[in-house]
């Protein structure tokens, strides 16, 4: 009997709601005027519609934002890797840019003992299983792009 009044007063809550939005449409028919209506939703519409491209905007350049953060932050932590490498090889790197480690590098590579090219590959994330030392040297300078 508890179920069937809690029902009823569910219908009955859905039946004021239907009134109220059927008195709000008339009040705005009698205030506004049946010709103005189809020109007040078409302003609507056109709000509507703003405001999605607004959000796509803030999205899209929300998404930019951190596509640039995380290419920066790889590049930042890739130099990082580049100087312990270079470290790895005895290459001077205080008050030097990255071309002028990387140039260094690269020169050193011919003259350095395989566990020194071995050490800075592993650092630069360079495979060094398998293969002879020549590949490996290879391996890391195709890593430093230069």
């Amino acid at each position: 009997m508890g179920y069937t009044t809690a029902a009823a007063n569910v219908a009955m809550g859905v039946q004021g709601i239907e009134w109220i939005v059927l008195l709000l449409v008339l009040a705005i028919l009698f205030i506004f005027g049946p010709k103005k209506i189809p020109e007040l939703l078409r302003g609507l519409g056109r709000g509507m519609g703003e405001f999605k491209r607004g959000q796509q905007e803030i999205e899209k350049e929300l998404k930019r934002d951190l596509a640039e953060t995380a290419v920066e932050e790889e590049r930042k932590e890739f130099e990082g890797r580049v100087v312990r490498a270079a470290k790895e090889l005895s290459v001077d790197v205080e008050a030097r840019s990255q071309r002028e480690i990387k140039l260094d590098m690269v020169k050193v590579l011919e003259k350095a003992t395989r566990e020194r090219v071995v050490a800075a590959a592993k650092t630069l994330g360079v495979a060094t299983e398998g293969l002879d030392l020549q590949r490996v040297r290879e391996g890391i300078v195709k890593r430093l792009a230069v």
